[in-house]
């Protein structure tokens, strides 16, 4: 079985790829951020002997490198719009500024979604949809990977190769019209702490295609397979499960004035920041969460679901997604 899927931005997500872009990878202009062409400035900076020269000269300093950057780089890959806060964070730190983390790209530098993200969301929902059928057998189980083995593997041991989510296989997106901000988001709890602050690349809206597979093949070779496994399955199960996380949050009390999409099928949250509560079981969360004792002090404590949410400038919650499955 075969079909294909849609993602649909609905609030600004950011999946990492590692990778940063640092103060000599790009210039601050107006309002945006432009990302040098390292490849080509290099170029012309080799074929340029006076260039050259007063790149060596001022070679092993890092602050003068990154005004020689920024006083001679005509050579750009993109530009992307720079959010207010994120502006002025990074025009105080004047030569010495942050680096922005960047979102995943493929070969080509264009952004991508991971399959591997969109299957995280299905099995965190796929999950929870058998805990809840399941609830009697698996409730006393504590240890995560017991857990995670005995709905997936049907055995005490989490082993890969009997893992029935391996029937299904997503390939990685491409990007359809999408538009890019660079942010400092903020954190807003019940508890607020000074975080140190994050720059992000992060597509605000736009869609990406692939394509969802089901192996049927495989399927019939493993005994512990849900009955009726099929995409109106994993549509039951996330809807199952995303409704109930995007209504919990949309009335949780701390977070008054963030902006949280209404639900609509299907909902699903991904990337960084996108919260503990919406990729952990229900009734089966533990989420560590920094807190204050009586004492002032900061210290980890367990609870049933995280205290504060990310968003962007805008009080835009992060992470918000619509899969569409199109058979």
């Amino acid at each position: 079985m075969q079909a294909k899927i849609r993602l649909i931005v609905k609030t600004p997500i950011h999946i990492g790829s590692g990778e940063d872009y640092w103060p000599y990878d790009y210039l601050i202009t107006n309002n945006s951020v432009k990302i040098i062409n390292d490849i080509e400035f290099n170029k012309r900076v080799l074929s340029d002997e006076k260039l050259y020269q007063n790149f060596l000269e001022i070679s092993e300093n890092s602050q003068k490198i990154v005004s020689f950057y920024r006083k001679n780089a005509k050579e750009f890959l993109e530009e992307i719009k720079l959010k207010p806060n994120a502006k002025e964070y990074l025009s105080k730190r004047g030569d010495i500024r942050a680096p922005i983390n960047q979102f995943i790209k493929d070969v080509y530098k264009k952004v991508y979604i991971p399959g591997s993200s969109i299957k995280g969301a299905i099995r965190t929902a796929v999950a929870n949809y058998i805990f809840n059928q399941k609830y009697e057998d698996l409730k006393d189980i504590q240890n995560e990977n017991k857990f995670m083995a005995q709905i997936f593997c049907n055995q005490d041991k989490f082993d890969a190769t009997k893992d029935f989510l391996k029937v299904l296989s997503i390939s990685d997106l491409k990007p359809v019209n999408v538009e890019k901000n660079i942010i400092q988001p903020f954190n807003k709890g019940k508890e607020d702490f000074q975080l140190i602050p994050v720059i992000l690349e992060v597509v605000k809206n736009g869609e990406f295609e692939g394509t969802i597979n089901i192996n049927e093949n495989l399927l019939k070779k493993i005994s512990h397979v849900p009955e009726n496994f099929d995409f109106e399955f994993i549509k039951t199960c996330l809807k199952d499960y995303y409704q109930k996380i995007n209504s919990f949050e949309r009335k949780r009390e701390w977070w008054q004035g963030i902006k949280i999409p209404e639900y609509e099928e299907y909902l699903i949250k991904i990337g960084k920041h996108s919260g503990a509560g919406a990729k952990t079981i229900e009734n089966k969360r533990k989420i560590k969460v920094d807190v204050k004792d009586k004492k002032g002090k900061k210290v980890k404590k367990d609870f049933a679901y995280q205290l504060s949410t990310w968003c962007d400038e805008d009080k835009n919650q992060l992470g918000w997604t619509k899969l569409e499955i199109k058979p």
